[in-house]
């Protein structure tokens, strides 16, 4: 019993420890994309930052708005069904060697993504503030 006791409290913590760090994903609500479609487009944004922003932790991800992507369709000159933007929250360590600032926490930075078609996979095209 003693140890199935442990073994309860060790798979809690272990549960809480993932949890505590993992990625919060905020429902999409828009008139333009499907869930699927919007999950899809975070999976590759979460595939570049992992590979290209080694060592940040991302906090949040969420669709910027319906207004936004027409916008920023209308200035790329993208259907609004073929491009996305998505807003991140995430913090750079202190140690930090790059063009980011180390210790710094970064909110509203976006990531616009597009792709070929309806049916495409989405693709990393810009990130930054602006």
């Amino acid at each position: 019993m003693k140890k199935f006791l442990l073994a309860v409290v060790a798979a809690a913590s272990i549960l809480c420890l993932v949890g505590c760090s993992a990625t919060s994903v905020a429902a999409i609500k828009s008139s333009i994309y499907s869930d699927e479609e919007y999950q899809a487009a975070v999976e590759v944004m979460q595939e570049y930052f992992g590979e290209n922003f080694k060592g940040c932790t991302l906090k949040e991800v969420k669709y910027a708005g319906d207004d936004v992507v027409e916008q920023e369709a209308k200035t790329r000159g993208f259907d609004t069904d073929k491009i996305i933007v998505l807003e991140t929250t995430f913090e750079v360590p202190e140690d930090f060697q790059g063009a980011l600032n180390p210790g710094e926490t970064y909110e509203g930075f976006t990531w616009t993504l597009t792709r070929p078609d309806i049916n495409g996979l989405w693709e990393h095209i810009d990130h930054g503030y602006g």
